[in-house]
């Protein structure tokens, strides 16, 4: 990860910074699953409450920059400010994951267990109290809409603990990875 890129959100009165986050989010999901880039890692530099108005890409200077000739931004371009592609800083530096966060309990997940006979009526309404519970999160989450079922849905988004060494490793078409680390600085 010795290159990245930052892409920020223009304030805009018309369209909140979230909704254009993640309509930007999105387009460059699209963008990473077409050239197949899975060494590209993405991170949120003013990740709070909100995962704030900076998408960061970080990579290898050859990835980065096939994304960026491939033009992915699009018409969302007059939306946000693109910096050029820079050496990542060698002082100062962690290391930490960025990724989905899941709740394991989920409507889904409930169905397939009615389905297959695993779990009784009266537990159903039990799993269903747990489930509420456990779907209850402050992490700060996309809008993303499923290409395969054109659901919206909400992919909340988790940091990993700060360390001091880079872990190697793939990275989803989403830029994020439970194992691989982004530099955080």
């Amino acid at each position: 990860m010795e290159f990245y890129q930052d892409i920020t959100v223009l304030p805009n009165e018309a369209v909140g910074q979230n909704a254009l986050v993640s309509k930007i989010y999105l387009k460059l999901h699209m963008a990473l699953k077409d050239i197949t880039a899975l060494n590209v890692g993405v991170s949120f530099p003013k990740y709070n409450l909100t995962l704030g108005d900076t998408i960061r890409l970080h990579g290898n200077e050859n990835d980065l920059t096939k994304l960026q000739n491939s033009k992915w931004l699009n018409g969302l371009a007059g939306f946000c400010k693109v910096t050029k592609i820079e050496k990542t800083p060698d002082i100062g530096v962690k290391h930490r994951t960025v990724f989905r966060w899941q709740s394991n309990m989920g409507k889904s997940k409930l169905r397939r267990l009615i389905k297959r006979k695993r779990i009784s009526e009266s537990d159903t309404k039990n799993y269903q109290k747990k489930m509420m519970h456990a779907q209850l999160t402050n992490l700060p989450y996309l809008v993303v809409q499923s290409v395969s079922n054109g659901q919206w849905y909400r992919r909340y988004i988790k940091m990993g603990e700060l360390t001091d060494e880079p872990i190697l490793g793939k990275f989803d078409t989403f830029g994020l990875s439970k194992q691989a680390t982004i530099p955080w600085f």
